[in-house]
């Protein structure tokens, strides 16, 4: 599982935009989550010896059949026991915008889409904030719940 801090977006129902700042950093031991819901900040700790990799097949059944973007996974890990699946992208193959990171949740918020998220280089090169800049231009300043607010959108 490669180590790093990755920002994006997870859904939630709390949001005028139906997702809320999401951050997942991994390190040689823990994967550490924090979801900023609309209401409050989600967190969780895992051991990353917890999750187990994930054969191709597994992973393939989380496309539908044909897809093109399977080709750039270049692992994914599953929670041992049930749970999320992550599933990592070739940052050396994806196209400006595209995400590293998709988590594959098992509860309700898989109803509403996946947690997508950007991996440290492109966190580093700004398109996190690209992403949000966009998402407030068509909806809004403020309008995504974000961790610096305590979980809550700004306006």
């Amino acid at each position: 599982m490669k180590s790093g801090t990755y920002l994006g977006f997870s859904p939630t129902d709390e949001s005028a935009v139906m997702c809320g700042e999401v951050e997942i950093v991994i390190s040689d031991t823990d994967l550490r989550w924090r979801h900023a819901g609309g209401l409050y900040i989600d967190e969780a700790t895992q051991p990353v010896s917890n999750f187990r990799e994930m054969t191709r097949a597994e992973i393939a059944t989380e496309f539908k059949s044909g897809a093109s973007s399977i080709d750039k996974v270049v692992e994914g890990y599953v929670l041992i026991g049930g749970g999320p699946k992550l599933l990592f992208f070739d940052p050396a193959r994806l196209e400006k915008g595209e995400f590293e990171l998709i988590v594959v949740l098992p509860d309700i918020s898989a109803i509403f889409g996946p947690t997508l998220l950007f991996g440290p280089e492109q966190v580093t090169r700004g398109e996190f904030d690209e992403a949000i800049k966009v998402i407030e231009e068509q909806a809004g300043a403020g309008v995504v719940p974000r961790l610096r607010n305590n979980g809550r959108a700004e306006n």
